[in-house]
């Protein structure tokens, strides 16, 4: 064998690996252009679980509501609270301390308490609070996942000085406030500013014992006074003249609907939000 045929076949034996190298490399970047992937369970972290109060024991839980268990539930200092709720956005209120807690769901644990103004309540909808003064109709608003107390001083107040009032927070976070004079405060988050307007319920009387609720972005007031529903675009309905008795509660903030329900002491009410005859169901 001439000297020049082994150098030629060391040469090819030297080449070779790297040969095999290349040809490693393209295949493995081809399966990882074909293989799509294994599939797998896409986790939602908000699971619908529904959080709820045990007062005698003075505990909040969270409910698998699937598999009809408690899962998990923290003690609470407090004797007389409630728990507000959007997804995984949960606070307790300590209606007696007048404070409220965000709740930490993955450690399920209560954060630190934040002192409301006094005489106030306070309402979750979305993940903002509403606090409301009813006797002087001041409104706040702040975080429910991070209540400040700067947003609830005298100088941070959205309105102040309306009079009685009552309010309602929406599902999307927008807070509603209705005085006895007619004047309905609208405040919508538009990015990290809340933006307050006013519009005028007619009708209402001075002596009103006003509640509201919101269905989607309808607001709906019960006078229990004089039995009148007040429903979108100033139509209102006497109660009492269509067989509807008095002592009835209005349903909690709820999604855009074509009605809103009443509960009475006998019967469950449908009205529409046009206005219309009622529906009673005993």
């Amino acid at each position: 064998m001439s000297a020049k045929t082994r150098h030629n076949r060391i040469s090819a034996r030297r080449r070779l690996p790297a040969f095999i190298l290349v040809l490693l490399v393209v295949a493995l970047c081809t399966a990882g252009v074909i293989y799509k992937g294994a599939e797998v369970t896409q986790v939602n972290v908000n699971d619908g679980g529904i959080w709820v109060t045990n007062k005698s024991k003075q505990m909040v839980g969270h409910l698998d509501y699937e598999a009809r268990i408690l899962d998990g539930a923290l003690r609470t200092e407090a004797t007389n609270f409630d728990v507000g709720q959007a997804g995984e956005t949960v606070t307790v209120s300590d209606l007696t301390s007048s404070t409220v807690a965000p709740v930490n769901v993955t450690q399920v644990s209560l954060g630190s308490p934040t002192a409301l103004p006094a005489g106030s309540a306070v309402m979750q909808g979305g993940d903002v609070l509403g606090v409301l003064n009813g006797s002087d109709g001041t409104l706040w608003t702040t975080s429910a996942v991070n209540p400040s107390p700067l947003n609830l001083s005298e100088a941070a107040a959205i309105s102040s000085n309306m009079g009685a009032s009552a309010f309602v927070t929406g599902l999307d976070g927008s807070v509603y406030t209705l005085a006895a004079s007619g004047t309905l405060t609208t405040v919508k988050r538009q990015g990290a500013v809340d933006q307050a307007r006013t519009s005028t319920v007619e009708g209402i009387p001075e002596d009103a014992r006003l509640s509201m609720t919101v269905v989607g972005d309808q607001v709906v007031a019960l006078d229990g006074e004089s039995n009148t529903l007040f429903l979108p675009d100033n139509k209102r309905i006497d109660l009492s003249a269509v067989g509807v008795e008095t002592g009835g509660v209005l349903q909690q903030a709820g999604p855009k609907a074509d009605s809103v329900l009443l509960a009475t002491p006998t019967s469950l009410v449908t009205i529409p939000l046009v206005g219309g005859t009622p529906t009673i169901t005993p």
